[in-house]
């Protein structure tokens, strides 16, 4: 298997990926890189694999750290929506102590994305 990653004229990698074949379509707008390289930490220059700036790889981190934490969050508010339909069981008091829960959960975006503080649901 021949290893290749498919770049645009800015350098940014398009599509990395595995292929039996020596000759393949590369549409126009791209170039062909044969080798294997990392799409995240790398983009190609002049067809040789360059490193991206340590900002630019420090901001993707941080982008990839909200998304998975937000991702995290709409789990856990979708599986907490039954705490605040009007026919659960649950007493006012409880079903108040959800709703701070809940609230929490979706501040969490609008703080610390390294290492967050999540918070606890209700006993």
């Amino acid at each position: 298997m021949i290893k290749y990653a498919l770049y645009d004229k800015n350098g940014n990698i398009k599509q990395t990926g595995e292929t039996p074949f020596k000759d393949m379509y590369v549409p126009a707008h791209l170039t062909l890189y044969i080798g294997e390289v990392n799409p995240d930490t790398h983009r190609i220059i002049d067809g040789v694999p360059v490193q991206k700036p340590d900002e630019e790889l420090d901001r993707i981190r941080r982008e990839t750290a909200l998304r998975d934490m937000r991702s995290m969050r709409n789990s856990l508010l979708d599986s907490t929506d039954w705490t605040q339909l009007p026919d659960n069981a649950l007493t006012e008091q409880k079903k108040k102590e959800w709703a701070v829960y809940r609230q929490a959960l979706r501040d969490m975006t609008e703080g610390e994305t390294e290492n967050p503080q999540w918070p606890q649901p209700p006993e």
